[in-house]
């Protein structure tokens, strides 16, 4: 258990295990972050009591979330899922006027930012494969409004993620509202942002250019580095290019 946890034992002996939710406030930065509790064998009565929009848990190293709603959800889980401890955090709903669910994929390289893509989806868990039928000229389109009218706000926030993570290159999987508010669902180096599996021409051929193109260029530059290390950097040869 982490050393920032405090283990709390209830009156039925069961064992829960709590940590202060981290919540990122600047700017219009209003995002959940990292984990709010971890709970080992029970604390299900603890959540199902809290007056929110509903919970998300994932047990053990599973990437599978579980939105609970309702006592039942808690009860259920706690007894049928098969794991006795689980991240569970705070589900805020991120459904657009239309209903639908958009996830944004932003890269940040250096100080600057590029939108990889946009998904557009009917449920709250979008991956590749749930982009919504005809929403393709909106994701284009919404590649220039991002570079025209959402980075100079956007900016300063993932500057400051990326401060605070302490990363050159990264990806940040979001939700951005009509307001610019920024919903973080997830921030880390291993996202998949420069394959482009989808037959040539299609609308992330330029996006994924100029991330190539703006990654290869900060590498060659350490002095703009955030990382700072006693050893002399590497030095890249001008040819070099990136191909994953």
């Amino acid at each position: 258990m982490p050393d920032s946890h405090a283990r709390e034992t209830g009156p039925d002996g069961r064992v829960a295990v709590w940590d202060a939710a981290v919540r990122l406030l600047h700017w219009s930065l209003a995002a959940l972050v990292l984990l709010d509790f971890w709970l080992d064998d029970g604390g299900w009565e603890r959540i199902a009591a809290l007056d929110a929009n509903g919970m998300i848990a994932a047990g053990g190293n599973s990437s599978v979330l579980t939105r609970i709603e309702t006592a039942d959800d808690a009860a259920s889980i706690g007894k049928h899922d098969g794991r006795s401890s689980f991240y569970v955090t705070e589900f805020c709903d991120f459904a657009s006027p239309d209903k639908r669910y958009r996830k944004f994929r932003v890269v940040v390289i250096g100080e600057d930012i590029f939108l990889r893509h946009c998904i557009i989806a009917e449920q709250w868990i979008i991956h590749r494969g749930d982009r919504a039928a005809n929403t393709m000229d909106e994701e284009h389109a919404t590649f220039v409004k991002f570079d025209r009218e959402w980075t100079p706000h956007l900016l300063p926030i993932f500057r400051e993620i990326g401060s605070r993570l302490g990363l050159d290159y990264f990806g940040v999987d979001c939700n951005i509202d009509d307001a610019g508010r920024v919903l973080v669902f997830e921030a880390n180096a291993c996202m998949n942002i420069l394959s482009n599996t989808s037959p040539s021409p299609n609308i992330w051929d330029e996006p994924v250019a100029r991330i190539k193109s703006a990654l290869e260029e900060h590498l060659a530059s350490p002095h703009k580095w955030r990382c700072v290390t006693t050893r002399s950097p590497p030095e890249y040869p001008a040819s070099a290019s990136l191909s994953r």
